[in-house]
């Protein structure tokens, strides 16, 4: 598939979650400033497709049609972006191959943004390729939980596609980050290994 262009509000430095009828009032820009002074907090909504969800027992993962219909209820129920992820990181769940996420995740992204969902959407993955092609088919954002530790090609790849990346801390994978995640206090914290 041929390489996605930035929006024009995008490649300006802002893409709006208005844009085509979201909830409206959230900016991102290149530097990934989610608000400014002033501007109201953002409110993510999560779409776990994996049937092993620890937040929704797989409820929504049934067909890409039912995961349309929960996407449209959390932006009815206020979420400015909507968070899609194909793989669990519940504690001990195990990989699945990239073939396997992207299949999970592309189709929902391609089939929300042809249903005219206008939120955000955010892609949760920490592979490159599922990035570059969710991006394709209309994510605005990736969300990487290894921080970009796990493909070196992450930060290229986001890069290139001229997206936000949110990096978050990490430790381990995702079969064992759950249980890495205690931490002594003060500086031996969490801010220590970032």
């Amino acid at each position: 598939p041929r390489e996605k262009s930035p929006p024009a509000s995008r490649a300006n430095g802002a893409a709006a979650a208005g844009d085509g009828g979201g909830s409206g009032g959230v900016e991102l820009s290149r530097s990934l400033a989610l608000h400014g002074p002033g501007a109201k907090t953002a409110v993510m909504g999560i779409l776990n497709y994996t049937p092993d969800s620890f937040s929704d027992g797989g409820r929504h993962s049934a067909s890409v049609d039912a995961a349309v219909r929960r996407i449209e209820e959390l932006v009815a129920q206020g979420a400015d972006i909507v968070d899609i992820g194909g793989q669990s990181t519940r504690p001990g769940a195990a990989l699945v191959s990239e073939a396997e996420e992207m299949a999970r995740v592309v189709p929902i992204i391609a089939a929300a943004r042809a249903a005219g969902v206008g939120a955000v959407l955010s892609v949760d993955t920490f592979r490159s390729a599922v990035a570059k092609q969710a991006v394709l088919a209309g994510a605005d954002l990736v969300n990487d939980v290894s921080g970009g530790l796990l493909d070196p090609a992450m930060f290229a790849t986001v890069a290139s596609l001229q997206v936000p990346v949110v990096v978050m801390h990490y430790r381990g994978d995702p079969a064992t980050m759950q249980s890495l995640a205690n931490y002594p206090a003060g500086d031996e914290g969490v801010v220590a290994t970032v």
